[in-house]
C-alpha cells in the first residue's frame, strides 16, 4: 500500500496514479552528470601527464578534485534518482495527490471541484519519449501546481477532467452545488491577467471574461 492509499477518506477510491518520467532524473542531475565528467577528464589529464608533469601538490590537489567531484556526484545523482522514484501522482475521485519526500514524506492534494484548467507543456523530447509538465489551475488565482516530467501526461490530464466531469456528475444528483465551470474560475482581472499570460486563456478570451467581470461588479 501506497503512502497516499493511507490517506484516503471514507468512500474515496483512486482511479488513476502515476509517477516520474525516468527523464526527471536526468534532466534533475544534468550538473551532477556535468561534474562527474569533467572529474573523468581530470583523472584521465593526470594520468597522461606522468609522474614528472606537475608538481606533487598539484597532483594532489587535482586528485582530490577529482574524487570530490566523482564520489559528490554520485551521491547527488543517487539521492535525485530516490526523490524521483518516491514522488507520485494520485487522482482519485474526489481530489488530486501529489506524494514526494524521501525521509520526511508529504502529501498535497486539490480538490477536484477547485480545479478550474489544466496546462500541458511538451517539449520536443517529452513528445517522443511521452513525458512533459502538467500546471493545474485552480479556483483561487494563487493555486496553481505543476507536475514536473509525469508519465503519460496528456492520459494524466484526460482521466483528471474525466474524474472531475464524474465528480461534478454525482455533486448534482445529490443536490449539491457543482463547482466553477473550466475556466471560469478567476474572480479578479489580476486573476484573468494572470491566466492569460500563463498560456491558460486567449487574449480573446481574456476580453471577453473582462467584460463580463466588470459588469458584475
Amino acid at each position: 500500500m501506497g503512502y497516499a492509499d493511507g490517506s484516503l477518506s471514507t468512500g474515496e477510491r483512486i482511479t488513476y496514479r502515476t509517477r516520474q518520467h525516468p527523464a526527471a532524473l536526468v534532466l534533475g542531475a544534468r550538473w551532477t552528470i556535468i561534474a562527474v565528467g569533467i572529474a573523468a577528464v581530470l583523472f584521465l589529464i593526470g594520468g597522461n601527464l606522468g609522474p614528472d608533469g606537475l608538481s606533487g601538490s598539484l597532483r594532489q590537489s587535482i586528485g582530490w578534485l577529482t574524487a570530490l567531484l566523482f564520489f559528490g556526484g554520485l551521491v547527488v545523482f543517487a539521492w535525485t534518482g530516490l526523490r524521483s522514484v518516491v514522488r507520485e501522482y494520485v487522482l482519485t475521485n474526489r481530489r488530486v495527490i501529489q506524494v514526494e519526500g524521501v525521509l520526511n514524506r508529504s502529501a498535497t492534494d486539490i480538490s477536484l471541484a477547485m480545479i478550474n484548467d489544466a496546462v500541458l507543456s511538451q517539449s520536443v523530447l517529452g513528445r517522443m519519449f511521452d513525458y512533459g509538465d502538467v500546471t493545474v489551475l485552480t479556483a483561487s488565482d494563487s493555486g496553481i501546481t505543476r507536475m514536473r516530467t509525469i508519465r503519460s501526461p496528456i492520459v494524466f490530464k484526460k482521466a483528471m477532467f474525466d474524474a472531475k466531469h464524474e465528480h461534478e456528475v454525482d455533486r448534482e444528483r445529490a443536490g449539491r452545488p457543482t463547482s466553477p465551470p473550466i475556466r471560469e474560475g478567476a474572480t479578479s482581472p489580476a486573476g484573468l491577467a494572470d491566466l492569460r499570460d500563463r498560456g491558460a486563456i486567449s487574449p480573446e478570451e481574456y476580453d471577453a471574461k473582462k467584460v463580463q467581470l466588470l459588469a458584475r461588479l
